[in-house]
């Protein structure tokens, strides 16, 4: 679909005015791009931010780069709510993003009006899924150490601090 719109020139692929990032514009006028987390993604806004490997983010970037980006807009008198999405593989428990995990699906169930969902998934919802196939199961099982595959793969926060002596 993505390749028609683009034969079609509903959608250009570029860089972003500052140079900073990638740019998708819309034949509507919608954009989406894509920063980093650093000093190049300041000043940028965003009515909906999407964190990939939010985890991996120390939370003080996050906080000083990532969430001053987020905007409420108004269009035609509808006030939007700016909407962020986090998606990360499993690290440790130490890791600032778990509480921030925590307490996301904590309010999920406590604050009925707030919008708080989640997703979590492991390699067997993405073989469930046909996202990945049994073969690629089988084999980053063999590949890959047990602490990583728990984390990786499986979604099991673990409690050891990264490169604890002691194995899970």
């Amino acid at each position: 679909v993505l390749k028609q719109m683009r034969k079609e020139g509903y959608i250009k692929f570029g860089k972003d005015d500052t140079g900073n990032g990638a740019v998708v514009t819309y034949g509507n006028g919608s954009k989406i791009f894509s920063v980093l987390c650093g000093e190049g993604g300041r000043c940028n806004r965003s009515n909906i931010t999407i964190t990939d490997e939010a985890a991996l983010i120390k939370k003080k970037d996050y906080d000083a780069i990532i969430e001053p980006t987020l905007e409420p807009y108004n269009f035609n008198g509808l006030f939007f709510e700016p909407k962020q999405i986090f998606m990360t593989s499993a690290r440790t428990k130490d890791n600032w993003f778990y509480t921030h995990l925590i307490n996301t699906v904590n309010q999920h169930y406590i604050n009925k009006k707030a919008k708080y969902n989640f997703f979590a998934g492991d390699i067997f919802v993405a073989v469930a899924n046909k996202i990945q196939t049994k073969k690629q199961y089988e084999m980053r099982k063999k590949n890959t150490d047990d602490l990583t595959f728990e984390e990786e793969y499986m979604n099991l926060w673990l409690k050891e601090k990264e490169g604890s002596l002691y194995k899970y």
